[in-house]
C-alpha cells in the first residue's frame, strides 16, 4: 500500500481512480522424466501484475510438505527421492503486493 500526503490550502475534490490488477499464473511445465532420482525443472508461467515478482513455491505428497523455496526467478529444479502423488503450490506477489496461487498435480513413479 502506497501512502501520499500533501498541504491542502484550499477546498480540493479528490478522486480515486483505482486499476485491477491481473496477476495471474497461467500454466506449471514440469521438464524431466517423473521417476524418482531424476531431477525435475519446474517453469512458471504468469501475466499481468506490476514486476519484479516473487516466488513461493512449495511441493507436497499427499498433505506432507516436502519441499520450499522461496525465490525472485520463475523456475527451480527439484529432485524426488520417493514415488507417489504430489502437488507443486505456487504463489506469487508483485510489487503493489498483489498475489496470485497456482496448483498441478503430478506422479512420481
Amino acid at each position: 500500500t502506497e501512502e501520499c500526503s500533501f498541504e491542502v490550502l484550499s477546498n480540493r475534490t479528490l478522486e480515486a481512480r483505482f486499476i485491477p490488477n491481473n496477476l495471474a499464473i497461467t500454466d506449471i511445465e514440469i521438464f524431466g522424466t517423473l521417476n524418482t532420482g531424476n531431477t525435475l525443472t519446474f517453469t512458471i508461467n504468469a501475466d499481468g501484475g506490476n514486476q519484479p515478482y516473487q516466488w513461493e513455491i512449495f511441493i507436497y505428497k499427499n498433505d506432507t510438505l516436502c519441499y520450499s523455496n522461496n525465490m525472485m526467478v520463475n523456475f527451480f529444479e527439484w529432485t524426488p527421492t520417493e514415488s507417489g502423488d504430489y502437488s507443486v503450490v505456487v504463489k506469487v506477489t508483485d510489487v503493489s503486493n498483489f498475489n496470485a496461487s497456482y496448483s498441478k498435480e503430478f506422479i512420481i513413479v
